[in-house]
C-alpha cells in the first residue's frame, strides 16, 4: 500500500525485462536498479507526483510510481490489441534506447554469450544504422546479414 517496495506481479515482471532488468525477483540488485531507473527519469517521476497531487490530492511514493510504470507497461505488452500501435511503439523505442544507454554507461556489465546480450547487440547494431542514415536522411539502407553477424 505503502509502495515501498515493487509487487513484483506477472505485469511488473514483464515490464522490466522489456527495459533489460536482469534481476527480475526482489532483492537488492533488482531495487537498485530500480532506484537508477527512478535517478535518470526522476524529473518525469517528479511531474507524475504533481499531476496525481492536483487532479486526486495523493501523493505516491518514487517506488510506488515505479510499480504503477512497469506494471503498466507490462499489461500494454501483454495486451497490444487493447491499445493503440502508436502507443506500444512509443514503448518498445524506449525501452530499446534504455537498454542501449544502460550497456553504453557499463559495457562489461552485458553478458557475453547469452541469448539477451545478443539480441541487444542486433538492435543496437540495426538501431545505429538507422540512426546514421537518418542523420544522413537516407530515404533506405541496405541491411546484410552478414554485416550484422560480424
Amino acid at each position: 500500500m505503502y509502495g515501498i517496495v515493487s509487487a513484483y506481479d506477472r505485469y511488473f515482471i514483464k515490464g522490466i525485462k522489456a527495459h533489460g532488468f536482469k534481476d527480475t525477483s526482489p532483492g537488492e540488485k533488482s531495487l537498485e536498479s530500480l532506484a537508477e531507473f527512478y535517478k535518470v527519469h526522476q524529473n518525469q517521476f517528479i511531474e507524475c507526483i504533481s499531476l496525481f497531487k492536483q487532479n486526486d490530492n495523493v501523493v505516491y511514493t518514487p517506488m510506488k510510481l515505479i510499480d504503477m510504470y512497469f506494471w503498466q507497461v507490462g499489461y500494454m505488452l501483454e495486451n497490444e490489441d487493447e491499445f493503440i500501435d502508436s502507443e506500444i511503439k512509443d514503448i518498445k523505442e524506449f525501452e530499446i534506447k534504455y537498454k542501449e544507454n544502460l550497456y553504453l554507461q557499463n559495457p562489461n556489465k552485458a553478458k557475453l554469450g547469452t541469448k539477451n546480450n545478443l539480441k541487444e547487440c542486433i538492435v543496437k547494431y540495426i538501431y545505429d544504422k538507422l540512426e546514421e542514415a537518418s542523420q544522413n536522411k537516407m530515404e533506405f539502407i541496405d541491411l546484410k546479414c552478414g554485416d550484422i553477424q560480424k
